[in-house]
């Protein structure tokens, strides 16, 4: 499975020996430091982390041959169609197997 680490410099140290341990430990696992980040960096430094998360599924999503697909949320869906994470306003994307 595609694994993506990311830590930042500002972070507790034994933050970034976690994750650098993880990283040690999980085959092919990709590992993004940020030193001026804190361990907020996902909200701090979105703008050099949502990129990498973007490229890390499209790569997960061809090394599983998966056909990415947009989910369709249509008026007549029942609940468990439209189900996304709480407090989400956006419509999500869902992997869908290609059968061919």
């Amino acid at each position: 499975m595609p694994t993506l680490l990311m830590s930042g410099g500002l972070s507790p140290y034994v933050t970034q020996r976690i994750v650098a341990k993880l990283a040690a430990l999980i085959d092919d696992a990709e590992l993004r430091h940020l030193p001026a980040a804190g361990h907020m960096l996902p909200v701090t430094h979105a703008d050099r982390v949502n990129p990498e998360i973007l490229r890390h599924i499209w790569r997960a999503q061809k090394l599983a041959n998966l056909e990415l697909a947009k989910l369709e949320l249509t008026a007549d869906a029942g609940p468990a169609d439209a189900a996304q994470p709480a407090g989400s306003a956006r419509r999500h994307l869902v992997f869908r197997r290609s059968l061919g």
